[in-house]
């Protein structure tokens, strides 16, 4: 039971003294922040949140502050984070007490989905001489597109693309005015400007060989809705071949050195590999081993770093492999000689 007690004693102690420290932490921050000696700067709000808003929608407002020290304020700079987002500062140098106005203007995302966006307040403020501004908003497509996403195919029909349904939430009328790709050509789709809905269904037809040049990207469909301009849908497709490591990397090297390596190559779509023929486009590459197995093929190559650096510490090569289906396929080669080396050179 005594030892209960004591127990008990103890931890009342430790409570006792713990808000006590605390207290007392908090007692210097508030001293410190409550310390108006030189320049100060104080915002009226340091977040504007504007909720749901259009897609690019514009945005014009201001960040009000004040100089609250005894010293003059002097901006260096105002620093936006983004080009939708632009910060003007009418003089750079506030006295004592006196009021200044940041003038922004806001462009919202064309996307959908919540966004945060910084300005910076660079001034001679002695506690925060880099002070955060936030903006907030969430973009809120009135028309949507479906699918938003997809992953297409070189060797399925019509690249594996689907119907794409472009429908108004609101219900208001609007009609198709384009439907683009990352290049003219890439996706045909018939639609007449002059018909007015509140859905379309759209059937692109895809070209494959501007897909084979365009793997990833987006296909815009421009609209005339009032409160949405455009909707857009992401594809992806994967390449009839990759190849690993992409790029070879030679680093630290010496004149005339030579370094192995194993790439390999492989077929996306299972289709058999048969090369031609392998070029070194500046004979720093050679192939001393060459294995093929259907749809994967296994090099060992030795690249051999240019005898003389030139006052150049950097050199680069390609691989060109060239396959018996008439595809070309480039291995990227870059080298750096070491650093003391060069520097010898110079």
């Amino acid at each position: 039971m005594n030892r209960l007690k004591s127990v008990f004693c103890v931890t009342l102690l430790m409570l006792a003294v713990v808000p006590s420290a605390f207290a007392k932490d908090n007692a210097s921050d508030t001293k410190i922040l409550s310390d108006k000696s030189g320049p100060r700067v104080e915002f009226e709000s340091t977040i504007r949140d504007f909720g749901e808003v259009a897609p690019k929608s514009v945005h014009e407002f201001e960040y009000r502050f004040k100089n609250v020290g005894d010293k003059p304020l002097v901006v260096s700079y105002v620093q936006s984070t983004c080009g939708c987002t632009i910060p003007s500062l009418s003089k750079k140098e506030y006295a004592p007490g006196e009021k200044g106005v940041i003038k922004v203007k806001y462009t919202a995302s064309a996307r959908a989905g919540k966004a945060t966006k910084k300005i910076y307040f660079h001034s001679n403020d002695i506690v925060n001489p880099r002070y955060g501004l936030v903006i907030k908003s969430h973009t809120v497509l009135k028309v949507t597109i479906e699918p938003q996403k997809i992953d297409l195919s070189l060797t399925a029909p019509n690249c594996g693309m689907v119907p794409i349904k472009v429908r108004s939430k609101d219900g208001k009328d609007f009609s198709v005015l384009s439907v683009d790709g990352p290049v003219a050509g890439l996706v045909k789709v018939d639609f007449d400007k002059n018909i007015s809905a509140n859905e379309f269904i759209l059937n692109p037809v895809v070209d494959v060989k501007k897909l084979e040049k365009h793997l990833n990207g987006v296909i815009r469909v421009k609209i005339n809705h009032p409160d949405c301009k455009a909707v857009t849908l992401i594809y992806n497709t994967k390449p009839k071949f990759s190849i690993s490591p992409a790029r070879i990397l030679f680093l630290k090297a010496e004149p005339g050195q030579s370094e192995q390596r194993e790439i390999m190559i492989k077929s996306n779509y299972s289709d058999h590999i048969e090369i031609g023929s392998i070029v070194s486009r500046n004979g720093l590459i050679s192939v001393v081993g060459k294995e093929v197995n259907g749809s994967i093929a296994n090099l060992k190559v030795v690249i051999k770093a240019p005898k003389n650096m030139k006052r150049q510490r950097f050199f680069t090569d390609s691989l060109l492999v060239k396959l018996v289906s008439g595809e070309e396929l480039e291995i990227k080669c870059n080298g750096w000689f070491k650093k003391e080396l060069f520097k010898k050179v110079k």
